[in-house]
């Protein structure tokens, strides 16, 4: 996830990408994805629990315009493609389609399923940030239901959550949510921001317990080391904080956690006063016993670089591996 501030010049974007793995004492490497990497894959343990590869990335704009930069589309569209080769679930944020685009990426996953949660606007205010989607592997739409959960208007485009429930009731494959954000920032917004938080809670507040990824960017640091900023804009205020805790408390949710930061700010004028922030971030309600069974692994991966190796851009990677081979 990273975003190009129009009055800064960024070293990351939505094409490129550092790789980090927590299991291997958290070292970081340059590298750069394709659709041939090595990494571990995925084990579909989910007849015990559902563990499943799971990507996050902010797209700073999908590009699906065919007045858009053609370089940076088909740069986009390469990444999607290679993406869904590799990871069952990936989640999306700030889109930017229009209200009405169902269709958008939808001609490179014909096996799978994509589910859209496009923000509402105008043309006035077409490339305002926002704005969420979720592409499915053939191996998740063929073995799972859907059900998109009805949230307030203020989440449209900013948070989704959808129900997955097996097909085969006698599979012995459980039930599983994904909750995807695109939360505003800075001391404005944290009032939109914790409405959209409570609005989820009380959405799902039937299911609680139910395993869930919960993923995204989410514009807010929770700890001070994640980021080099002092003024305070990623950072929680006391009653910000409440409300997450609050959230996080209600889903039984751990962050698996990857040290990369993915949010890069570099002014033009002062390559001195870089900004960096950790705001990608994927959680999970596994308990401890679930791990018994796979264990977690979280990664920064690299994707194609758009104008030059310095513009790079971070995908959070959520992967699981059976205890017993890893």
């Amino acid at each position: 996830m990273v975003r190009n501030n129009p009055n800064h010049s960024s070293t990351l974007n939505s094409n490129g990408r550092r790789i980090s793995n927590r299991h291997a004492g958290n070292e970081s490497i340059l590298s750069h994805f394709n659709a041939s990497s090595s990494y571990p894959a995925p084990n579909h343990t989910d007849t015990i629990t559902p563990f499943f590869s799971i990507t996050t990335s902010n797209l700073n704009g999908a590009s699906e315009n065919e007045n858009s930069a053609r370089i940076r589309r088909s740069r986009l569209h390469a990444n999607f493609n290679a993406l869904k080769e590799k990871f069952d679930v990936n989640c999306y944020v700030d889109t930017r389609l229009h209200p009405k685009d169902f269709r958008a990426f939808k001609k490179y996953n014909i096996k799978g399923k994509i589910i859209y949660n496009n923000r509402t606007k105008t043309d006035s205010d077409n490339n305002k940030a926002g704005g969420t989607f979720i592409s499915l592997s053939p191996y998740i739409s063929n073995n799972y239901t859907y059900n998109i959960i009805p949230l307030p208007d203020i989440c449209q485009g900013y948070a989704q959550v959808v129900f997955f429930n097996p097909k085969n009731a006698s599979s012995n494959r459980l039930p599983f949510c994904i909750m995807l954000f695109y939360l505003p920032t800075g001391a404005l917004s944290n009032p939109r921001r914790n409405a959209i938080l409570e609005a989820v809670m009380h959405a799902r507040s039937d299911r609680p317990n139910m395993l869930t990824y919960a993923l995204g960017d989410w514009n807010f640091v929770e700890h001070d080391i994640d980021t080099s900023s002092s003024r305070g804009r990623h950072k929680l205020s006391p009653h910000d904080r409440k409300v997450w805790e609050a959230f996080i408390n209600q889903f039984n949710l751990t962050e698996r956690h990857q040290p990369g930061h993915t949010y890069y700010n570099i002014p033009k004028q002062d390559v001195s006063l870089i900004r960096t922030s950790r705001l990608d971030r994927i959680y999970t309600s596994h308990s401890e016993v679930d791990f018994l069974v796979a264990r977690p692994i979280m990664l920064l991966f690299p994707l194609s670089p758009i104008i030059s190796l310095i513009f790079i851009s971070l995908l959070s990677v959520f992967l699981m591996r059976a205890a017993l081979l890893a």
